[in-house]
């Protein structure tokens, strides 16, 4: 079953061109205990985001402009990661269903008030902790990143592309502190390798789908829902 989902969920983010950590983490906490679905996918989200990082061929300009939001989400990201291995399973739960939530909002937001140079650096710092936070409890640490980008006068797919530093950036405090919390053991770090298979084959799918049937509007739009209902149903899990 697990393989299947991260299959499913690269062929969906292949197509979409985005959201993988966010749709796969989200199915998997629905059947297992969420920071083993998080801890699962930290390879995963490695391996796929350093692809895109590389096609992306700008990353080191990335890195240079945006260096006080890659610090603070690091540092945060490694504090609140070290904090949720502590937390309830059904914590985590409703932590990353709400980030679903705001996964699938961001993806349907059209306009953002603009952040001006003088006001970039806050900016950068408040992307920044807000990442370390939603991205130390679930995994899923894009939606913040997209919001400041697409405010800073990025059009979307420009976001989606320079997101790359940030998503392979942040699986190196992530799984720190997993593994200093005990949870990021020897066969979960087996099986988030294993994972990385299905996931790689199914973005090189979705990618190909797309180039033959020009569906990637349908793909997106169905990632939103999928996210969304995902979300919805770690809630009724909980709260039920």
């Amino acid at each position: 079953m697990m393989l299947l989902i991260v299959l499913a969920a690269g062929i969906l983010s292949g197509a979409a061109g985005f959201g993988l950590p966010a749709l796969s983490v989200g199915l998997l906490a629905g059947i297992h205990e969420p920071r083993v679905a998080v801890a699962t996918m930290v390879c995963p989200i490695l391996i796929t985001g350093l692809r895109q990082l590389v096609r992306s061929g700008d990353w080191l300009q990335t890195a240079r402009v945006y260096w006080v939001l890659s610090i603070v989400m690091v540092a945060s990201l490694w504090v609140v990661a070290s904090i949720a291995a502590l937390m309830s399973a059904a914590a985590i739960a409703v932590a990353i269903g709400g980030a679903l939530v705001l996964f699938a909002a961001t993806g349907l937001t059209k306009s953002l008030p603009r952040v001006t140079d003088g006001a970039d650096s806050a900016a950068q710092g408040v992307a920044g902790l807000s990442c370390g936070i939603i991205g130390g409890l679930t995994a899923i640490w894009s939606p913040p990143i997209m919001i400041y980008l697409l405010a800073r006068g990025e059009d979307r797919d420009g976001a989606v592309r320079q997101s790359a530093w940030f998503i392979c950036l942040g699986t190196v405090p992530l799984a720190a502190a997993y593994w200093q919390a005990g949870l990021f053991t020897t066969p979960i770090a087996l099986m988030s390798l294993l994972m990385c298979v299905p996931a790689f084959a199914g973005l090189i799918v979705g990618e190909r789908i797309v180039t033959h049937f020009r569906a990637d509007n349908l793909a997106r739009a169905l990632m939103l829902v999928l996210c969304l209902l995902a979300g919805f149903n770690l809630f009724r899990q909980v709260f039920a």
